[in-house]
């Protein structure tokens, strides 16, 4: 049985929301590493440090792990004496999380307006191409990480966008998309695909119709979809794969 459940994500898994849920479903303590805007890298990251640090009082059979991930275009530096928050309109307050370290890193996404971002957006290096591979790396390094260390896992995506179908024809990508053990995925596209088409809730931001009526439109997923998505998509797969 189940200890201790690690999560991972954006904004579409920070507290509260289906890891929390979850937990409650199986009785098990969450550590959920999830902040708002954050990217693939740095969901990573922060997955592998929880769980080394679970590793010191848990066996690797007492952790479960499950990670949703976000957006490929979002970037982090790191740096050390980062102020508390970056002076500007649309930021994120740097990401901190190894016990004593002196660093933290820097957040980015498209809708930034700091002074890393211009730079990182309007360069070359900025292009689809280079952040499905960059994704596709953080993914398979997660994956062998826990498959090395014998500790059971779940993925999936906060939406449909953030695995494209044109990957696996692309032969810079689809090396890598042919090495993720997809049967440790959720049968879903995204979450918030599935809360739009599987609920009748109103999203944070949008209502339910809206949803429906502008494919372009995506949403925070309400507390009620957290919990339906935890009771109907998450439970039912665990039970399923025997975890």
């Amino acid at each position: 049985m189940k200890k201790v459940l690690v999560t991972g994500g954006c904004s579409f898994t920070a507290s509260p929301s289906w890891p929390e849920c979850l937990a409650s479903l199986l009785d098990i303590t969450v550590h959920n590493q999830a902040q708002s805007s954050q990217g693939n890298w740095l969901i990573s990251r922060r997955v592998m440090y929880a769980v080394l640090q679970e590793l010191k009082q848990h066996n690797p059979e007492d952790i479960l792990v499950g990670i949703m991930w976000s957006g490929p275009d979002r970037a982090d530096w790191y740096a050390e004496n980062l102020p508390d928050h970056t002076l500007a309109p649309f930021s994120s307050p740097p990401a901190k999380f190894v016990k004593d370290g002196a660093g933290a890193w820097s957040i980015a996404n498209l809708n930034f307006n700091t002074h890393l971002a211009n730079l990182y957006y309007t360069s070359p290096f900025y292009n689809t191409t280079a952040h499905q591979i960059a994704t596709y790396e953080k993914i398979f390094a997660t994956q062998a990480f826990l498959e090395n260390l014998g500790i059971d896992y779940f993925m999936t995506t906060y939406t449909d966008q953030v695995l494209l179908d044109s990957d696996s024809a692309n032969p810079d990508i689809s090396w890598m998309h042919s090495a993720i053990n997809w049967t440790n995925w959720l049968p879903i596209n995204g979450m918030f695909e599935w809360c739009k088409a599987n609920t009748l809730h109103d999203f944070n931001e949008i209502t339910h119709a809206q949803a429906l009526a502008n494919s372009n439109l995506k949403a925070h997923p309400s507390l009620a979809h957290n919990n339906d998505f935890a009771r109907y998509v998450v439970l039912p797969f665990l039970g399923n794969v025997s975890h």
